[in-house]
């Protein structure tokens, strides 16, 4: 199994309105292959840390590529997530 974590930095002035679009927008992609999705807000224990992450899981490598390179997840990206966000970090591991 592939752990997908993404880790975004908002843009100053994007608010909770923002964040749950985002969640909103990743959960109605029709994507059978993503297991376990979750979102959520930092909580604020530390300084300097991204404000949203994102975890779901995939199978394997090639069902991770098919999400990173669906058409639908991919207008989320543009149409939805980049307007409201200054960085994203991603990192994919093995469970």
């Amino acid at each position: 199994m592939i752990r997908n974590i993404v880790l975004l930095e908002l843009k100053e002035g994007a608010g909770e309105e923002d964040v749950e679009r985002i969640r909103r927008a990743l959960l109605a992609i029709d994507f059978p292959e993503r297991e376990n999705f979750s979102m959520g807000r930092d909580i604020g224990v530390r300084e300097d840390n991204m404000d949203v992450a994102i975890l779901a899981d995939f199978p394997d490598v090639d069902s991770y590529q098919r999400w990173n390179d669906n058409p639908e997840h991919n207008r989320v990206r543009a149409e939805v997530i980049a307007p409201v966000v200054e960085r994203i970090e991603r990192c994919q591991y093995s469970v």
